[in-house]
């Protein structure tokens, strides 16, 4: 889910259309909608193959909302001029807290009755 003062930025400064649904589009449907724009805002659960770019010839940027780009063919973007920003490092902090607080429960024993 994008926050909505992102969202609002967004539609400040283009025209902007958001997926509707709780659950992601399906390939199918997210190559359908590419396939009509400029510009992408992706999460770590929308997959964006060649066989997508093929299909979307306008496509000019692409955004991901995560610090990977595993579901994103690099390559292929890369080929096609396509730049890629994405946020690396953002959970880092939380993920070591979290890291350190797993390793405090297992030394001190906290989930066992």
């Amino acid at each position: 889910m994008i926050p909505q003062p992102a969202l609002d930025l967004l539609h400040d400064t283009a025209d902007t259309q958001v997926w509707p649904h709780e659950t992601p589009p399906s390939h199918k449907e997210l190559t359908q909608i590419a396939s009509q724009m400029d510009g992408l805002l992706i999460n770590i659960m929308d997959r964006i193959d060649s066989k997508l770019l093929d299909a979307a010839p306008r496509l000019r940027t692409i955004s991901q909302m995560a610090a990977g780009l595993d579901n994103v063919d690099l390559a292929s973007a890369t080929q096609r001029k396509i730049p890629i920003g994405y946020t690396p490092g953002v959970v880092s902090e939380a993920t070591a807290d979290q890291a350190f607080a797993l390793l405090l429960s297992a030394a001190r024993l906290l989930t066992q009755s």
